[in-house]
């Protein structure tokens, strides 16, 4: 059966290109094309221009690996080998940071590469997200990359090609597989949740993947603290991480000779990991799903912040103190806006569901991207928002207690009646998909509907 997908069209100046140093040129020159449909803003200027950023690499070599790494998750379908894959990172400059990510083709990993800038010198020229064209010859050419390599780097640049081949487009009509387009959605409620378990060494960090089986594993394994070290374990451990699809870390191999530690952080309630590498001028993140069958984008996590009303008058407010700094914390957009911290934190997760908000593990803070999809599409793309809202157009929701302990309702489905109860921090529902899933791939549509009836109720009695 074929995934759902929209249609979306890159439209490149010129390809990426990479021309190596010759007595022509006096350095060699790396050209990232970007998808010209994106406007680039600059806190002065806001309009259309062609580059984020012109300058050069400053430890080339580690750059290129890294970009290889993001390549060669993006190229990746772990579980399903018939699920698309997007071949073209997503990469957002803000902060004088450039951060390249993208999704596997099943969804199972969400992989980030942040340059910072330490890892490079030159003119910092707008603000934006976008794509950038990754083709055959541009991964052909990052290998060739060596460390003593002059690279002159620009991202969106078209005074190359225009110097060598006159002005002209490369377009590309793709089928966006709407599991990334909800992956981006759902990825940093996920990041936000995550806490810190572990820390070691870029030697330790080597030890052990080096040490990964080589064959897949078909079951959750546990990675425990040995020592100064790492261990891996099918028994839970004290300070342990859990985590299914190893063979997922293997991208890490080629990059840990250089990293000086490796975090890694969890999230309980999902079973989520990440993997951070720590190098002195860049950090290159890895965030796994449970098990290589579990993408990020059916879990679900976002379904609750899709359904609810908007206070408009704090979203506005948090967007523009927000976009005018590119990065933040609930804190300081707290005080600047006079917004109390818990709706700056949905207000966030509402930005996030519009592509506007992506989530810093290494700073624990926000950072502002504009997504180059049409993310309006999403909502109307969630089966299990659609069939809640569709519950409530048919009156089949009915709240029999409601007060400060919780709430209850009966929800009338295709083949029963369901029980569900609002209360505290977690939802329960009697229907089998709740049974099954509990509530670590979010909500179930009768808990949906639940949700939305009370939110709307709310909001006449106020």
């Amino acid at each position: 059966m074929a995934s759902v997908a929209v249609e979306h069209t890159y439209r490149y100046r010129y390809s990426s290109h990479y021309w190596p140093q010759s007595e022509e040129q006096s350095q060699a020159h790396l050209s990232l094309a970007t998808d010209t449909t994106i406007p680039i803003e600059t806190p002065e200027i806001k309009g259309t221009t062609d580059s984020f950023f012109d300058g050069v690499l400053l430890n080339p070599k580690r750059a290129a690996s890294l970009l290889q790494g993001v390549a060669a998750i993006v190229a990746s379908r772990f579980n399903n080998p018939n699920w698309q894959r997007l071949a073209d990172p997503v990469v957002t400059c803000g902060a004088s940071r450039l951060r390249f990510e993208g999704f596997s083709g099943c969804c199972s990993a969400y992989v980030r590469a942040d340059f910072l800038p330490e890892a490079v010198e030159g003119c910092w020229n707008g603000r934006g997200t976008t794509n950038v064209d990754f083709n055959a010859p541009m991964l052909a050419a990052l290998r060739s990359i060596r460390p003593r390599d002059y690279i002159g780097f620009s991202v969106g640049s078209d005074q190359v090609a225009i110097s060598r081949s006159g002005e002209h487009w490369v377009e590309r009509k793709v089928s966006l597989p709407v599991r990334w387009l909800k992956g981006f959605l759902e990825i940093q409620a996920y990041q936000s949740r995550m806490v810190p378990m572990i820390e070691v060494s870029g030697l330790q960090a080597r030890n052990f993947l080096y040490s990964l089986p080589r064959s897949k594993s078909r079951t959750p394994l546990y990675i425990l603290p040995s020592g100064p070290g790492l261990r891996l374990s099918r028994v839970a451990g004290r300070g342990g991480v859990k985590a299914a699809g190893l063979e997922r870390l293997r991208v890490l191999e080629s990059l840990v000779h250089e990293a000086e530690h490796l975090r890694i952080w969890s999230d309980d309630e999902t079973g989520t990991s990440a993997w951070e590498l720590v190098f002195s001028d860049a950090r290159f993140h890895l965030i796994l799903t449970a098990d290589v069958w579990r993408g990020f984008s059916g879990e679900g996590q976002m379904l609750s912040t899709l359904a609810e009303s908007r206070d408009e008058e704090s979203l506005v407010s948090v967007q523009s103190a927000f976009a005018s700094e590119a990065i933040g914390d609930i804190g300081i957009l707290s005080r600047r806006t006079g917004i109390e911290p818990a709706k700056v934190r949905t207000a966030l997760a509402v930005l996030g569901t519009r592509g506007l908000v992506g989530y810093d593990l290494d700073g624990e803070s926000y950072f502002h991207r504009v997504l180059p999809f049409d993310m309006t599409k999403i909502e109307s793309l969630q089966p299990r928002l659609v069939a809640a809202r569709k519950l409530l157009d048919e009156g089949k929701v009915r709240i029999s207690k409601s007060g400060p302990d919780g709430t209850e309702a009966f929800v009338e489905g295709k083949d029963a009646t369901y029980f569900v109860r609002i209360g505290g921090e977690e939802s329960k529902c009697t229907c089998p998909w709740y049974a099954k899933h509990q509530n670590e791939r979010g909500p179930c549509k009768h808990i949906l509907a639940v949700q939305i009836k009370l939110d709307d109720e709310s909001n006449v009695s106020s």
